[in-house]
């Protein structure tokens, strides 16, 4: 039993230098035969992140989104690693990475790798995601091949919206080159005077402020996107260059060129002697705005007179020109996805309130008594627990003060507010502030000056140190003395990334923890040199020696014949030292488990030296984000190991040049959650990506005889999402859980008893199933705004009892309801309206493309749907929701062209209709016509597309 497993100390730190149990660095082979440096690393992870956006089996918004993402992480890339490399150069500082490559074979190397990584880009937007789209009618088009009444309303558009932003600036002897700001959207446009032989030079910039997409309905105004679809799209940035003689007007164009660069973003000045870290943070971005340029992109087949005027301007090198097609500027992408079609995104999440916390009448700091609560966002509620514990402790009149470290957090946040009323009302209240947050130190500035007018005590943290520390501190009178509560984590106080990263924390008032605690804030608001913490691993103090303490002493146990395994989760792998202990690690025979996110520089499998090593990397729904550490510390059963969780990646600016938190967790119940977490990570088959000796990564796959239940199948995300819903099903038997919860569902769809068959939340589910059919269980659970696992828990109760049917569309669960529903709540039953027949006539034509036919829409016609398939058979498609015309419309149907006729019927009784006319007809044409019911639609175009 987990009740059962007493608490371990955490492992004493070794002392500096102390290398026991590592192998003579002399033994080691040549660093390419063990390493792969960190920029081909990272180029690495960002083809990861290429890869969502090429899985079929995903949403069409979601592969958009990904490939967003994959742009987003590229030009952080350029604006970080390329800008420092070129900087080394100029600087002439030879830094060899980990594989042995000097800075100039870093730049050949990385563009040998970017240019590739491009023109797949390009490769899943022109072959798969575009022609996605304009199956779903999200017609994406250029100007010039709109129809003549839409280029008017368009260029209408930009008259009124556009054309009174833009600033065209010429560069000639009286006017200086322009700057270009950093990934902003460009035109170069070579200029001549009527009858004149000289051209000039002329940019205009496409403002921030607009768009990058474009929405051209039928009727109704042109403008950003929103609404629904079908409709046409177009560039904005088509649009400028469709006007631009509007904007040079009287002047002859002689050559436009499209561009964006970009630039580094600085702040890599050594801050060691800086005596006022505010004023310094103003005056780098201040130069990050004018820094240098690392990259020009352009479409395909540049005009090169004006390329050659633009990397001689730029101070570029030819190989620093990227030419990558059209749209330029790919995190765009992220407009498309703002259409209202739910159909098109995977349905959103709603983490689960933690079951120690479901009580909101119980006191945060009573159950934290209790004992240590670990959570893991998303799948448990940030709001109902990290949020809530520091609203509760502003307003709690016996907490005397607060302490909190901000890295990034949100403008409007609710950490923010609730520091302020507890300043307000007397309350002590510290915040380190980290100014350094790399591209959020404007923000931060604000927050501290808004901080400050209010009565918070803002500190900066460590000359010459990032704090990067996630953790707060309250302090409690209880019974005439003072209790500690503390929370530690390993993601920022952000509520927008809680839901999109994967994180962990714990809450804990564990005296030695929370000592601790108190310890790292003195020492980053005062002056203390503490070293002797209790619990907490500290960086820089002395995390690094005490994480190759651990390492070394899983080498021993292997030596000595005990249980020696590491597993490490997080999100980059580079320290040397670290390395060099996992290295040494493997060789004494230590099963190492390696789960990192990002880029790992240290290669598995290598023969003689990490044989033991396995790597592998999570990429999905949500970003993996947790640090998470074990050390089986000789002991068999994994919950009596020593268990960690933290800020820090094992990587050298992290255990050296920040101040990081690392805690152990000491609760049995804790530890089998995390314990669970990385057994999910390893044993996944759906989410997870395998390293292999030579660097290259590998998609997993699941075996043929999985179970459709299994970790292996469903992966990392699913898994951890239905463990969290079945949690809460689990505390739902709690009647006083189950009463809070059925007090907070609509009190609008409560009637009197005497004509209800079903239950209060079975009624809300299905009123709401009879207004909008055959919706998936998320979709319904938001609609009626109760929680996931009541929301199947409901559903399963309504499939015994007759009242809905499910089907299984790959992962989603999708009802339909029964005649026995309508007759139970006394609603109409009306299975399939406009928009649903048109949800299901788009995914019969995926299924249908996807298997090689050529399909095109019935319009004029008696059908849905016209296809095509590769060995010339016609078949045409009638869906039907209303029996009325049925017959009619099925025998006009009839013809000889068509191989088969597959009609749809939504309703038994149409699909009785449907089988009527049938029978009364010739032999022949009866062999033609297939009757499907909604059900067998469903079934086979699911097994075709998303299983």
């Amino acid at each position: 039993m987990v009740d059962s497993v007493p608490m371990t100390h955490t492992p004493k730190p070794i002392q500096p230098g102390d290398a026991s149990g590592v192998q003579p660095t002399s033994c080691l082979p040549p660093n390419a035969d063990l390493y792969i440096g960190r920029d081909l690393a990272w180029l690495d992870f960002n083809e990861r992140v290429l890869a969502q956006a090429e899985n079929f089996s995903r949403p069409l918004f979601d592969r958009l989104r990904f490939l967003a993402i994959c742009e987003s992480n590229l030009d952080e890339f350029f604006m970080k690693r390329v800008a420092l490399i070129r900087r080394r150069i100029d600087l002439g500082l030879e830094k060899v990475t980990h594989d042995g490559l000097s800075v100039r074979q870093q730049r050949v190397a990385i563009k040998e790798r970017v240019s590739p990584l491009v023109t797949r880009q390009r490769s899943v937007w022109v072959n798969h995601l575009l022609p996605r789209l304009i199956d779903e009618g999200i017609r994406v088009t250029t100007v010039e091949d709109l129809p003549r009444r839409y280029q008017d309303r368009v260029d209408d558009w930009f008259h009124r919206h556009v054309f009174p932003l833009l600033t065209p600036l010429a560069a000639d002897p009286g006017h200086p080159f322009p700057f270009i700001s950093n990934l902003s959207s460009n035109f170069a446009v070579l200029l001549a005077e009527p009858g004149e032989v000289d051209s000039r030079f002329a940019r205009v910039k496409i403002p921030d402020a607009l768009p990058s997409w474009i929405r051209v309905p039928v009727h109704g105004p042109v403008g950003a996107i929103q609404d629904t679809t079908p409709c046409r799209v177009v560039r904005t940035a088509d649009v400028v260059r469709r006007n631009l003689e509007s904007v040079f007007p009287g002047m002859k164009i002689l050559e436009v060129l499209e561009f964006r660069v970009t630039r580094g973003i600085g702040l890599e000045d050594d801050d060691d002697d800086v005596q006022d870290l505010a004023e310094w943070v103003r005056a780098s971005l201040r130069h990050r705005r004018f820094a240098e340029a690392v990259r020009l992109e352009t479409g395909d087949d540049p005009p090169p007179k004006l390329v050659q005027r633009l990397l001689e301007e730029l101070d570029l090198e030819p190989e620093a020109h990227y030419q990558r097609g059209t749209p330029l500027e790919w995190g765009g992408l992220t407009d498309l996805t703002k259409f209202d079609r739910s159909d098109l995104v995977s349905p959103q999440w709603r983490p689960i309130v933690p079951t120690r916390l479901a009580d909101p009448d119980e006191p945060i700091f009573d159950a934290i008594r209790r004992g240590d609560i670990l959570l893991n966002h998303p799948y448990d509620s940030f709001h109902a627990s990290v949020e809530r514990f520091v609203t509760e402790a502003a307003a709690d009149p016996d907490v005397v003060a607060i302490k909190q470290c901000l890295y990034r957090t949100e403008p409007d946040s609710p950490f923010i507010h609730g520091l302020l009323r507890a300043a307000e009302s007397g309350k002590q209240v510290t915040c380190l502030v980290e100014l350094r947050a790399r591209f959020d130190e404007d923000r931060n500035l604000q927050l501290t000056r808004t901080l400050e007018k209010h009565g918070v005590h803002v500190a900066y943290g460590v000359v010459g140190l990032k704090t990067h520390a996630k953790c707060s501190l309250v302090i409690r009178r209880e019974g005439g003395a003072f209790r500690a509560y503390a929370h530690i984590g390993t993601g920022n106080y952000h509520s927008g990334t809680a839901n999109l990263y994967s994180d962990c924390g714990l809450l804990t008032c564990n005296d030695e923890i929370t000592g601790d605690v108190i310890q790292v804030f003195n020492y980053l608001t005062g002056r203390s040199r503490h070293t002797d913490y209790e619990r907490l691993l500290v960086a820089p103090v002395m995390m690094r020696d005490h994480i190759l303490a651990c390492i070394h002493r899983e080498s021993d146990h292997a030596r000595a014949g005990r249980t020696a395994r590491i597993i490490a989760k997080v999100n980059q792998l580079e320290d040397p030292e670290v390395m060099t202990a996992i290295i040494a690690a493997s060789q004494a025979g230590v099963q190492v488990n390696l789960i990192v996110r990002g880029f790992c520089c240290l290669l598995p499998g290598v023969p003689g030296y990490t044989d033991n090593v396995r790597i592998t990397s999570i990429i999905g729904d949500f970003l993996e984000h947790a640090r998470i550490f074990y050390f089986a510390d000789g002991k068999s059963d994994p919950l009596k190991g020593a268990w960690f969780i933290g800020s820090a990646d094992w990587m050298q600016r992290n255990l050296s040049q920040r101040v990081e938190i690392v805690t152990p967790i000491l609760d049995p119940a804790a530890r089998q959650r995390l314990h669970r977490i990385l057994s999910i990570n390893l044993d996944d088959r759906h989410d997870a990506w395998d390293m292999r000796p030579d660097g290259s990564w590998h998609k997993l796959q699941a075996s043929v005889d999985a179970p459709d239940e299994s970790v292996e199948l469903l992966g990392t995300f699913a898994t951890l999402r239905r463990n969290a819903m079945r949690a809460e099903v689990e505390a739902m038997q709690d009647s006083r859980a189950r009463s809070l919860t059925l007090r907070e569902l609509p009190r609008k769809a409560v009637d009197s008893a005497e004509d209800v068959t079903l239950g209060g939340v079975e009624r809300i589910v299905g009123m709401a199933l009879l207004e909008s059919p055959w919706r998936t269980a998320s979709e319904i659970g938001k609609r009626v705004t109760i929680s996931p696992s009541l929301t199947v828990a409901t559903g399963m109760r309504l499939e015994e009892g007759g009242f809905i049917e499910t089907i299984y569309l790959g992962r989603h669960r999708v009802w339909i309801p029964t005649p026995a529903l309508a007759d139970a709540i006394g609603g109409p039953l009306s299975l399939v309206r406009g928009r649903e027949i048109g949800w299901l006539t788009r995914r019969i034509s995926r299924w249908l493309r996807l298997q090689g036919w050529r399909v095109r829409r019935g319009e004029g016609t008696d059908f849905n749907l016209m296809a095509e398939s590769p060995d010339g058979a016609q078949h045409g498609w009638v869906i039907k929701s209303d029996r009325r015309g049925v017959a009619k419309e099925l025998r006009d149907a009839i013809g000889d062209e068509w191989t088969q006729i597959n009609a749809v019927g939504v309703q038994s009784d149409i699909i009785d209709v449907l089988r009527g006319v049938k029978a009364k007809m010739s032999i022949s044409d009866r062999r033609r016509i297939k009757v499907l019911t909604l059900g067998t639609v469903l079934r086979r175009t699911c097994v075709e597309e998303d299983v």
